[in-house]
Protein backbone atom coordinates (compact mmCIF):
# COMPACT_ATOMS: atom_id res chain seq x y z
CA UNK A 1 0.00 0.00 0.00
CA UNK A 2 1.17 3.44 -0.81
CA UNK A 3 -0.59 5.08 2.35
CA UNK A 4 -1.06 7.88 0.45
CA UNK A 5 -3.05 10.64 2.79
CA UNK A 6 -6.00 12.07 0.12
CA UNK A 7 -8.06 15.35 1.42
CA UNK A 8 -11.87 15.44 -0.20
CA UNK A 9 -13.89 18.33 -0.13
CA UNK A 10 -16.90 17.96 -1.83
CA UNK A 11 -15.89 16.41 -5.18
CA UNK A 12 -12.10 17.75 -5.19
CA UNK A 13 -9.42 15.87 -4.01
CA UNK A 14 -6.37 16.80 -2.25
CA UNK A 15 -3.18 14.95 -2.00
CA UNK A 16 0.87 15.17 -2.23
CA UNK A 17 0.86 16.01 1.32
CA UNK A 18 4.64 16.28 2.53
CA UNK A 19 3.89 17.09 6.89
CA UNK A 20 0.90 15.32 8.10
CA UNK A 21 -0.38 14.91 11.68
CA UNK A 22 -3.90 13.16 12.37
CA UNK A 23 -4.64 12.39 15.77
CA UNK A 24 -6.94 10.58 17.57
CA UNK A 25 -7.73 9.98 21.36
CA UNK A 26 -10.05 7.82 23.29
CA UNK A 27 -9.84 10.86 25.82
CA UNK A 28 -10.92 13.55 23.28
CA UNK A 29 -14.51 13.70 21.41
CA UNK A 30 -13.14 15.15 18.28
CA UNK A 31 -10.42 13.69 15.89
CA UNK A 32 -8.07 16.24 14.43
CA UNK A 33 -6.12 16.73 11.63
CA UNK A 34 -2.91 18.78 10.99
CA UNK A 35 -2.04 18.66 6.78
CA UNK A 36 0.76 20.98 4.51
CA UNK A 37 2.41 20.95 1.82
CA UNK A 38 5.28 23.24 0.16
CA UNK A 39 6.43 22.99 -3.26
CA UNK A 40 6.35 23.76 -6.65
CA UNK A 41 2.48 22.96 -7.88
CA UNK A 42 1.74 22.58 -11.19
CA UNK A 43 -0.02 25.32 -12.46
CA UNK A 44 -0.61 26.78 -9.02
CA UNK A 45 -1.16 30.26 -10.27
CA UNK A 46 -3.74 31.24 -7.59
CA UNK A 47 -5.17 29.76 -4.25
CA UNK A 48 -7.20 26.42 -3.93
CA UNK A 49 -10.86 26.65 -3.17
CA UNK A 50 -10.46 25.33 0.48
CA UNK A 51 -12.22 27.95 3.33
CA UNK A 52 -12.98 27.29 6.95
CA UNK A 53 -16.66 25.29 7.48
CA UNK A 54 -15.74 23.06 4.39
CA UNK A 55 -17.03 19.34 5.12
CA UNK A 56 -13.87 17.48 4.35
CA UNK A 57 -13.00 13.86 4.72
CA UNK A 58 -9.65 12.08 5.32
CA UNK A 59 -8.26 9.03 4.11
CA UNK A 60 -4.84 6.76 4.25
CA UNK A 61 -5.45 5.10 0.63
CA UNK A 62 -9.42 3.63 0.90
CA UNK A 63 -9.24 4.00 5.03
CA UNK A 64 -11.11 6.64 5.94
CA UNK A 65 -9.58 8.17 9.49
CA UNK A 66 -11.70 11.25 9.71
CA UNK A 67 -15.15 13.24 8.83
CA UNK A 68 -15.37 16.73 9.88
CA UNK A 69 -14.95 20.23 9.25
CA UNK A 70 -11.67 22.17 7.67
CA UNK A 71 -11.05 25.03 10.28
CA UNK A 72 -8.12 26.59 9.35
CA UNK A 73 -6.70 27.02 5.62
CA UNK A 74 -3.46 29.12 5.32
CA UNK A 75 -1.83 29.65 2.06
CA UNK A 76 1.62 30.95 1.92
CA UNK A 77 4.00 31.62 -1.00
CA UNK A 78 7.78 33.26 -1.54
CA UNK A 79 9.42 34.04 -4.80
CA UNK A 80 10.69 29.87 -4.82
CA UNK A 81 7.38 27.94 -3.91
CA UNK A 82 3.44 27.83 -2.96
CA UNK A 83 2.54 26.25 0.66
CA UNK A 84 -0.92 25.35 2.02
CA UNK A 85 -1.42 24.68 5.84
CA UNK A 86 -5.07 22.95 6.10
CA UNK A 87 -6.07 21.83 9.68
CA UNK A 88 -9.69 20.81 11.21
CA UNK A 89 -11.67 18.41 13.40
CA UNK A 90 -13.97 15.80 13.37
CA UNK A 91 -18.29 16.60 13.11
CA UNK A 92 -18.43 16.08 16.92
CA UNK A 93 -16.45 19.39 17.29
CA UNK A 94 -19.56 20.83 17.53
CA UNK A 95 -20.65 19.19 20.51
CA UNK A 96 -17.26 19.66 22.34
CA UNK A 97 -17.79 24.10 21.11
CA UNK A 98 -21.57 24.83 20.93
CA UNK A 99 -24.18 25.43 24.12
CA UNK A 100 -27.15 23.71 22.26
CA UNK A 101 -30.41 25.37 22.93
CA UNK A 102 -33.08 22.42 23.33
CA UNK A 103 -36.26 23.58 24.76
CA UNK A 104 -36.48 23.20 28.55
CA UNK A 105 -33.12 20.94 28.06
CA UNK A 106 -34.59 18.30 30.65
CA UNK A 107 -34.02 14.90 29.92
CA UNK A 108 -35.06 13.13 33.18
CA UNK A 109 -36.06 9.57 33.33
CA UNK A 110 -34.44 8.94 30.09
CA UNK A 111 -30.77 6.89 29.05
CA UNK A 112 -27.72 7.47 28.22
CA UNK A 113 -28.64 6.72 24.55
CA UNK A 114 -31.49 8.62 24.34
CA UNK A 115 -30.15 11.43 25.61
CA UNK A 116 -27.33 11.09 23.55
CA UNK A 117 -29.35 10.78 20.20
CA UNK A 118 -30.89 13.78 21.37
CA UNK A 119 -28.05 16.17 21.46
CA UNK A 120 -26.41 14.34 18.59
CA UNK A 121 -29.36 14.84 16.17
CA UNK A 122 -29.37 19.12 17.02
CA UNK A 123 -26.60 18.80 15.38
CA UNK A 124 -26.68 16.57 13.02
CA UNK A 125 -24.65 13.91 14.14
CA UNK A 126 -24.43 10.06 14.25
CA UNK A 127 -23.98 8.16 17.30
CA UNK A 128 -22.68 4.86 17.68
CA UNK A 129 -23.90 2.48 20.83
CA UNK A 130 -20.78 0.18 21.75
CA UNK A 131 -21.84 -1.27 25.40
CA UNK A 132 -24.37 -0.90 27.49
CA UNK A 133 -25.16 2.17 29.09
CA UNK A 134 -27.06 1.63 32.29
CA UNK A 135 -30.34 2.88 33.90
CA UNK A 136 -32.24 5.79 33.05
CA UNK A 137 -31.04 8.88 34.58
CA UNK A 138 -33.46 10.25 37.06
CA UNK A 139 -32.00 13.58 36.93
CA UNK A 140 -30.21 15.57 33.51
CA UNK A 141 -30.70 18.76 32.53
CA UNK A 142 -28.27 20.52 30.21
CA UNK A 143 -27.52 24.27 31.47
CA UNK A 144 -28.08 27.13 28.90
CA UNK A 145 -24.29 27.85 28.91
CA UNK A 146 -22.94 23.88 29.42
CA UNK A 147 -21.85 22.96 25.84
CA UNK A 148 -22.75 19.69 24.58
CA UNK A 149 -20.17 17.48 25.20
CA UNK A 150 -19.67 18.74 29.04
CA UNK A 151 -22.84 18.03 29.99
CA UNK A 152 -22.93 14.59 28.18
CA UNK A 153 -19.38 13.45 29.64
CA UNK A 154 -20.95 14.19 32.95
CA UNK A 155 -23.81 11.50 32.48
CA UNK A 156 -21.25 9.22 30.84
CA UNK A 157 -19.35 9.20 33.72
CA UNK A 158 -22.02 8.51 36.08
CA UNK A 159 -22.70 5.13 33.60
CA UNK A 160 -18.68 4.24 33.84
CA UNK A 161 -18.46 4.67 29.87
CA UNK A 162 -16.74 7.14 27.80
CA UNK A 163 -17.33 9.52 25.14
CA UNK A 164 -15.42 9.64 21.86
CA UNK A 165 -15.88 9.74 18.16
CA UNK A 166 -15.28 7.50 14.87
CA UNK A 167 -13.64 8.27 11.41
CA UNK A 168 -17.12 9.03 9.91
CA UNK A 169 -17.46 11.98 12.77
CA UNK A 170 -20.05 10.32 14.64
CA UNK A 171 -20.15 10.34 18.65
CA UNK A 172 -19.23 7.06 20.52
CA UNK A 173 -20.37 5.82 23.94
CA UNK A 174 -17.69 3.18 24.63
CA UNK A 175 -16.07 1.16 27.60
CA UNK A 176 -12.00 0.63 27.65
CA UNK A 177 -10.65 -2.44 25.97
CA UNK A 178 -13.80 -3.75 24.12
CA UNK A 179 -12.65 -3.49 20.64
CA UNK A 180 -10.29 -6.05 20.52
CA UNK A 181 -6.47 -6.48 20.34
CA UNK A 182 -3.51 -5.03 18.10
CA UNK A 183 -0.46 -6.31 16.94
CA UNK A 184 2.51 -6.30 19.88
CA UNK A 185 4.57 -3.92 20.74
CA UNK A 186 8.06 -5.27 20.59
CA UNK A 187 11.47 -3.61 21.65
CA UNK A 188 14.20 -4.08 18.80
CA UNK A 189 11.15 -5.20 16.11
CA UNK A 190 8.86 -2.32 15.55
CA UNK A 191 9.46 0.36 17.97
CA UNK A 192 11.91 2.89 16.97
CA UNK A 193 11.96 5.19 19.98
CA UNK A 194 9.73 4.87 23.32
CA UNK A 195 9.31 7.10 26.68
CA UNK A 196 7.62 6.46 29.48
CA UNK A 197 6.51 7.93 32.61
CA UNK A 198 6.35 6.80 36.36
CA UNK A 199 4.48 9.31 38.64
CA UNK A 200 3.61 9.49 42.37
CA UNK A 201 2.10 12.54 43.08
CA UNK A 202 -1.34 11.55 41.97
CA UNK A 203 -0.96 8.25 43.85
CA UNK A 204 -1.28 7.43 47.93
CA UNK A 205 -1.27 4.55 50.23
CA UNK A 206 -4.80 4.67 51.66
CA UNK A 207 -8.40 5.97 49.87
CA UNK A 208 -11.14 6.99 51.85
CA UNK A 209 -15.06 7.31 50.21
CA UNK A 210 -17.13 9.15 52.45
CA UNK A 211 -20.87 9.51 51.50
CA UNK A 212 -23.96 10.53 54.13
CA UNK A 213 -27.26 8.41 53.62
CA UNK A 214 -30.35 9.13 54.53
CA UNK A 215 -31.45 6.39 57.28
CA UNK A 216 -35.16 7.91 57.62
CA UNK A 217 -38.04 8.80 55.53
CA UNK A 218 -39.79 10.84 58.06
CA UNK A 219 -37.95 14.01 57.23
CA UNK A 220 -35.50 14.08 59.90
CA UNK A 221 -31.73 14.79 59.52
CA UNK A 222 -30.73 11.48 60.89
CA UNK A 223 -27.80 10.15 58.42
CA UNK A 224 -25.39 7.01 57.86
CA UNK A 225 -22.10 7.64 57.57
CA UNK A 226 -20.64 5.31 55.28
CA UNK A 227 -17.18 4.56 54.65
CA UNK A 228 -15.12 3.26 51.93
CA UNK A 229 -11.40 1.95 51.66
CA UNK A 230 -8.39 0.59 49.65
CA UNK A 231 -5.06 0.15 49.50
CA UNK A 232 -2.48 0.46 47.19
CA UNK A 233 -0.04 -0.93 48.40
CA UNK A 234 2.72 0.34 45.63
CA UNK A 235 2.99 3.39 47.65
CA UNK A 236 5.37 3.09 49.94
CA UNK A 237 4.36 6.39 52.26
CA UNK A 238 1.80 4.97 54.57
CA UNK A 239 0.40 8.44 55.62
CA UNK A 240 -0.66 9.20 52.03
CA UNK A 241 -3.78 9.58 52.36
CA UNK A 242 -6.92 10.66 49.91
CA UNK A 243 -10.25 11.17 50.83
CA UNK A 244 -13.23 12.56 49.00
CA UNK A 245 -17.31 12.54 49.38
CA UNK A 246 -19.41 10.89 46.34
CA UNK A 247 -21.82 13.21 44.43
CA UNK A 248 -24.57 11.27 45.60
CA UNK A 249 -25.67 9.19 49.24
CA UNK A 250 -24.06 5.61 48.55
CA UNK A 251 -24.37 2.20 50.08
CA UNK A 252 -21.17 0.45 51.99
CA UNK A 253 -20.77 -1.78 48.48
CA UNK A 254 -21.06 1.47 46.51
CA UNK A 255 -18.51 3.42 48.64
CA UNK A 256 -15.65 0.60 48.78
CA UNK A 257 -16.44 -0.03 45.14
CA UNK A 258 -15.44 3.98 44.47
CA UNK A 259 -12.68 3.46 46.74
CA UNK A 260 -11.24 0.90 44.96
CA UNK A 261 -11.93 2.73 41.08
CA UNK A 262 -10.04 5.84 42.80
CA UNK A 263 -6.74 3.27 43.68
CA UNK A 264 -6.85 1.63 40.44
CA UNK A 265 -7.73 4.76 38.13
CA UNK A 266 -5.05 7.02 40.14
CA UNK A 267 -2.39 4.10 39.23
CA UNK A 268 -3.32 4.06 35.90
CA UNK A 269 -3.06 7.75 35.23
CA UNK A 270 0.22 7.39 36.48
CA UNK A 271 1.87 4.90 34.31
CA UNK A 272 1.69 5.96 30.35
CA UNK A 273 4.40 5.34 27.79
CA UNK A 274 4.51 6.96 23.95
CA UNK A 275 5.98 4.43 21.34
CA UNK A 276 6.77 5.14 17.85
CA UNK A 277 6.46 2.40 15.36
CA UNK A 278 7.31 2.69 11.50
CA UNK A 279 4.50 3.37 9.12
CA UNK A 280 0.91 3.43 10.03
CA UNK A 281 -0.48 -0.20 9.77
CA UNK A 282 0.06 -2.74 12.21
CA UNK A 283 2.39 -5.94 11.24
CA UNK A 284 0.38 -8.72 8.89
CA UNK A 285 -0.48 -11.76 10.90
CA UNK A 286 -2.95 -13.67 13.45
CA UNK A 287 -6.11 -11.50 13.64
CA UNK A 288 -4.58 -8.94 11.53
CA UNK A 289 -4.22 -9.69 7.67
CA UNK A 290 -4.80 -6.90 6.02
CA UNK A 291 -2.64 -4.68 8.12
CA UNK A 292 -4.93 -2.11 9.64
CA UNK A 293 -4.42 0.98 10.63
CA UNK A 294 -3.07 1.46 14.42
CA UNK A 295 -6.38 2.89 16.39
CA UNK A 296 -7.24 3.61 20.05
CA UNK A 297 -9.01 1.76 22.30
CA UNK A 298 -7.11 -1.67 21.63
CA UNK A 299 -5.40 -4.08 24.06
CA UNK A 300 -1.36 -3.85 22.66
CA UNK A 301 1.28 -6.31 24.73
CA UNK A 302 4.39 -4.36 24.94
CA UNK A 303 7.42 -5.84 25.54
CA UNK A 304 10.67 -3.17 26.20
CA UNK A 305 13.06 -4.12 28.64
CA UNK A 306 14.50 -0.73 28.95
CA UNK A 307 11.43 0.53 30.06
CA UNK A 308 10.95 -2.36 32.54
CA UNK A 309 7.67 -3.16 30.50
CA UNK A 310 6.19 -6.60 29.55
CA UNK A 311 3.00 -6.89 30.01
CA UNK A 312 -0.46 -5.22 27.59
CA UNK A 313 -2.30 -1.98 28.10
CA UNK A 314 -4.60 0.33 26.16
CA UNK A 315 -3.90 2.35 23.40
CA UNK A 316 -5.23 5.45 24.32
CA UNK A 317 -4.15 7.74 21.56
CA UNK A 318 -2.62 7.43 18.51
CA UNK A 319 -1.19 10.46 15.85
CA UNK A 320 -0.28 9.22 12.02
CA UNK A 321 2.85 11.33 11.08
CA UNK A 322 4.63 12.66 8.16
CA UNK A 323 7.54 14.70 7.46
CA UNK A 324 10.54 15.27 5.74
CA UNK A 325 12.67 14.21 9.05
CA UNK A 326 11.36 11.32 10.37
CA UNK A 327 8.75 9.82 7.19
CA UNK A 328 5.76 8.01 7.94
CA UNK A 329 5.37 6.78 11.56
CA UNK A 330 2.79 6.51 14.40
CA UNK A 331 3.21 7.62 17.68
CA UNK A 332 1.01 5.43 19.84
CA UNK A 333 0.18 6.31 24.01
CA UNK A 334 -0.10 3.30 25.59
CA UNK A 335 -1.33 3.15 29.70
CA UNK A 336 -3.24 0.54 31.88
CA UNK A 337 -6.80 -0.24 30.86
CA UNK A 338 -7.86 1.56 34.59
CA UNK A 339 -6.54 4.83 33.05
CA UNK A 340 -9.70 5.01 31.22
CA UNK A 341 -11.94 3.46 33.10
CA UNK A 342 -14.41 6.05 34.43
CA UNK A 343 -15.83 6.03 37.93
CA UNK A 344 -18.12 3.08 38.90
CA UNK A 345 -21.62 3.10 38.58
CA UNK A 346 -22.39 0.64 41.05
CA UNK A 347 -19.50 -1.60 40.63
CA UNK A 348 -15.88 -1.67 40.74
CA UNK A 349 -13.71 -0.63 37.84
CA UNK A 350 -11.67 -3.87 36.16
CA UNK A 351 -8.66 -3.95 34.17
CA UNK A 352 -5.08 -5.88 33.84
CA UNK A 353 -2.78 -5.13 36.89
CA UNK A 354 -0.48 -8.49 35.82
CA UNK A 355 3.08 -8.53 35.09
CA UNK A 356 5.65 -5.25 35.12
CA UNK A 357 4.45 -1.89 36.33
CA UNK A 358 2.48 -3.70 38.59
CA UNK A 359 0.39 -1.45 40.45
CA UNK A 360 0.22 -3.67 44.04
CA UNK A 361 -3.74 -3.60 44.30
Amino acid sequence: MSDEVRLIIGSQEYTGWNEIRISRSLKECASSFDIAVSERWAGADGAWQIKPFDQAMVYIDDDIVLTGYVESYMPSFDANEHGVRISGRSLTCDLVDCMPDIGTGEFSGYKLDAIAAAVCGYFGIGLNVECEVGDPLPDATIEKTETAFSFLEKLARLRSVLLTDDAQGNLVITQAGINGGASALVQGQNILAAEATLAGNARFSNYVCLSQTPVSQDGSDAQLQIKGTATDTGCPRGNRRFAEMTEHPSTQPQADARAKWRAKHNFGISTKACVTVPGWRQAQGSGNPGGALWDTNLLVPVISPFLALDRQLLIGKVEFQLDEQGGRRTVVTVAPQNAYTPEPGGSGGTGDTDGTWNDGL
